[in-house]
């Protein structure tokens, strides 16, 4: 049986990375818009639940 070596590094990468500057990542806009109306009330009751069990004063943002 074999063991592999864990302190072994990867090989390095047959192909070179060319990185397209010319067409950017955009992330979607529901990325930045933050939490949906509907589920604040939920994650604060986390929060106040939590804050209560482990005396702590977390607020939710």
């Amino acid at each position: 049986m074999a063991v592999p070596s864990r302190e072994s590094f990867p090989t390095p990468s047959l192909a070179e990375k060319i990185i397209d500057t010319s067409n950017p990542y955009v992330p979607p806009a529901w990325v930045t818009e933050g939490w949906a109306e509907e589920a604040i009330p939920f994650v604060e009751g986390i929060y106040k639940t939590f804050n209560e069990e482990h005396g702590t004063n977390m607020k939710f943002r």
